[in-house]
């Protein structure tokens, strides 16, 4: 096994917000009201909102990436760095 992956859980508030957001995105779609670009940049925010996540991969050499990944897939991976402080 040359690397472990961790999944950050995402908070409460973040999912009550992403389905509220989808609710009134379909509301607006179901009764036609709303220009349409509101209508379709509300809908692609909820979405994303629901789909983000935050993935830490810990390597077999202590090298350590932060991944954020869109429904499984990653998008943006940095590097983390440890800093040990003796005292």
């Amino acid at each position: 096994m040359s690397s472990l992956f961790y999944k950050q859980q995402k908070p409460l508030t973040v999912k009550i917000l992403g389905c509220l957001m989808l609710l009134f995105a379909v509301y607006l779609w179901a009764t036609d009201s709303g220009p349409l670009n509101q209508k379709v940049v509300l809908g692609i925010l909820s979405i994303v909102v629901l789909g983000y996540s935050i993935t830490f991969q810990i390597g077999k050499e202590f090298t350590n990436y932060k991944h954020f990944q869109l429904f499984g897939l990653t998008f943006f991976k940095s590097r983390l760095s440890i800093h040990i402080r003796i005292i």
